[in-house]
């Protein structure tokens, strides 16, 4: 194509001038009263009338600049209609335009320059207070992370991009349901917790990273592509198209949750920075091979004796109450250092422990009975006793962690409900995927309203989690599950429903509940802190000033 020629991202982005105009011109007509003091703030001062919006008027994106510039060009006429009706709408809102007009009209700009600078505020204005769809797409393309180097990226991009025409239906569906496999993958999941665990915060960059160079992988254009697959076009190209949203909607809800997923896993990775770490790292770590089952005994045992050492249970206690991690993550985590400290890189490892059971499944059907067999089998067993070795140790430590002072009754928040008129409280099996979703969305929704976080914010922080937590159990029991137990079956749930993204979701959300009503509240805390300061020195500075008047 020529050099001339704009991609279909930019002619999106761009309008007929007829068309921007009339659109312009029918927002202006229904801007709220609200932003109109702001729009009374134009025709203060010269500026506003001398150049165009640079992004001062409301801190708007540059391609909301560019848009207006090339949507309504500086050779455009203003004696249409629709323009003139504009400039008439104009004047009647503010009165003090015309002197603008008289002072600078044409001593220092053409009428049509005039108006043409002020309306580009304008725009600005009405794309802060009530973005259009395109609008909101052109923000959107104006803010996708530049392309990283060719060595950083996950997905090399094809020989040549797409910057213009159109996908079908068959492309869009096929690279929206490649792109969901790519997002929910184990490598994916495995590099995002990587990034998480070595300090990235921005999840969202990270993910967006992999679908753009996923995308330009397939040979589109990432401005291209993302603006074909936007619900501003595709609503208009396939309206009512059933199947096409659908398929989108999962693609978005399974990037939320691998999201969720993949911070969830950053917290069971062993540090990169040795000195956060419980076992220092070996200088040197196979990351290829096979282990031999007579070497994953020799790991499964050493564990064994680690996890059964007494003074382990205080140790991840107290990590428990200092980070606000799970007895599971961490334990997890200790796992995965201890494999890189006799020389066995975290995932290679875990890799070949994970085996174990379908080998060992596959022998059993094959009703094998030599050697190797037999060794493999003590190696599974080696592993299942280690495992509930591990389960029963989280569990003991998160009922300690989590046991508050015991409060009567009437003074609980949530009253349990046998005391109620209701079920008795559950003691014994396991927890349904119901009862954990309705006890995380609960806690998730009463930890973060105004009510709970200003209760929690009044108490001194050793209170702060203890209270928090306190509730947590009542509620337990207000669902008729017993607290101790359900404790126990809630350390559980990462690996008991570790396929099921619903309970993970909503596991993930009452954890990060917690997590964030606790800093809320320790801002609250020091906001009030604050005040009460500052009311102290007023109250000081009116004392002295008493003084010098006595």
């Amino acid at each position: 194509s020529s050099p001339q020629r704009r991609s279909s991202a930019e002619d999106m982005q761009a309008q007929a001038p007829d068309a921007f105009l009339a659109e312009l011109a029918e927002r202006f007509a229904k801007l709220p009263e609200k932003p109109l003091e702001h729009l009374y703030s134009l025709s203060a001062t010269d500026d506003s009338f001398l150049t165009l919006d640079a992004g001062e008027t409301t801190q708007t994106f540059p391609a909301i600049q560019a848009r207006f510039a090339a949507s309504w060009p500086e050779e455009h006429p203003l004696n249409g209609p629709v323009a003139i009706s504009m400039v008439t709408m104009a004047r009647k809102r503010d009165k003090a335009l015309q002197k603008r007009v008289d002072r600078l009209v044409p001593k220092k700009v053409t009428e049509r320059a005039f108006w043409r600078h002020y309306f580009s505020r304008v725009h600005a204005i009405l794309v802060a207070v009530e973005p259009s769809a395109l609008d909101k797409l052109v923000c959107h393309l104006d803010s996708l992370p530049r392309p990283r180097p060719l060595e950083d990226r996950r997905f090399p991009p094809a020989a040549t991009l797409r910057t213009e025409g159109e996908i079908t239906r068959e492309e869009l569906l096929d690279f929206v349901i490649g792109c969901t496999k790519m997002v929910t993958s184990e490598e994916s999941l495995r590099l995002v917790a990587t990034a998480i665990a070595d300090g990235i915060t921005d999840v969202t960059t990270i993910m967006m990273a992999f679908q753009l160079e996923f995308m330009e992988s397939k040979g589109l254009d990432r401005q291209f592509g993302v603006a074909l697959m936007s619900p501003y076009v595709l609503h208009t190209r396939f309206p009512g198209d059933e199947q096409i949203f659908k398929v989108l909607n999962s693609f978005m809800q399974n990037c939320q949750q691998a999201s969720q997923v993949a911070q969830q896993s950053a917290m069971q990775r062993a540090s990169s920075d040795p000195k956060a770490r419980k076992f220092q790292p070996a200088a040197s770590l196979q990351r290829e091979g096979e282990l031999t089952d007579a070497r994953l005994l020799d790991l499964i045992e050493s564990t064994e004796s680690i996890v059964a050492d007494p003074e382990l249970k205080p140790e991840l206690m107290n990590t428990m109450r200092t980070t606000g991690h799970g007895a599971d993550s961490i334990l997890i985590r200790w796992q995965r250092e201890y494999l890189e400290s006799v020389g066995l890189e975290q995932d290679f490892a875990v890799g070949q422990l994970r085996k174990l059971p379908m080998r060992a499944q596959k022998a059993a059907a094959a009703k094998s009975t030599d050697a190797e067999a037999s060794e493999l089998g003590r190696t599974f067993a080696a592993l299942r006793k280690m495992a509930n070795m591990l389960e029963q140790l989280g569990a003991a430590a998160t009922i300690e962690v989590s046991r508050p002072t015991p409060r009567e009754i009437a003074l609980r928040r949530f009253k349990p409900s046998d005391i109620e008129g209701g079920p008795p409280l559950q003691t014994t099996g396991i927890l349904s995927r119901e009862q954990v979703i309705a006890f995380c969305d609960g806690c998730s929704k009463f930890l973060l309203e105004d009510d709970s976080l200003e209760i929690l914010s009044s108490v001194d922080e050793n209170t702060m989690g203890a209270l928090s937590v306190s509730w947590q159990r009542e509620y337990l029991e207000h669902l008729a599950i017993e607290q101790d137990f359900g404790c126990r079956q809630l350390s559980l749930v990462p690996e008991r429903y570790k396929s099921d993204r619903g309970v993970l979701t909503s596991f993930a959300n009452f954890q990060k509940a917690c997590v964030t009503s606790m800093k809320t509240c320790q801002l609250r805390r020091q906001e009030k802190a604050a005040a009460r300061i500052a009311e102290m020195e007023e109250k000081g500075e009116m004392g002295e000033k008493a003084v010098v008047v006595d």
